[in-house]
């Protein structure tokens, strides 16, 4: 199946964008060019003495620091939970055994 890749155009800081994308992300797209909206005006805010250039990095960066951590902890959560579904897993084998070790022990009398 073919996405349908669409123009649209954000705006930033007062400043059109044009970008292509599939229809689909639009919305997701403009959600997220709202947000980086909010974060440049409010490192803008609190760092009047900055350049456009050092906040737009800075926000940049403070974003790839959040994106980092989350895919840790994406990453972390991910591998336990596998270690528990593994733990489990090893339970139900351990029980599946017993039960048909009964079940044979029981045929045999």
């Amino acid at each position: 199946m073919s996405k349908d890749v669409v123009e649209t155009v954000l705006e930033i800081l007062g400043r059109s964008y044009h970008v292509k994308c599939s229809r689909e992300d639009i919305s997701a797209l403009s959600h997220s060019a709202k947000q980086l909206e909010d974060r440049l005006r409010a490192a803008r805010e609190s760092n009047r003495t900055l350049d456009s250039d050092r906040i737009v990095m800075i926000t940049a960066l403070n974003i790839m620091h959040e994106l980092f951590t989350v895919t840790q902890q994406k990453t972390q959560y991910t591998q336990l939970v596998n270690q528990k579904l593994r733990h489990l897993q090893a339970k139900v084998d351990d029980a599946m055994a017993h039960s048909l070790q009964e079940e044979f022990a029981s045929d045999e009398t």
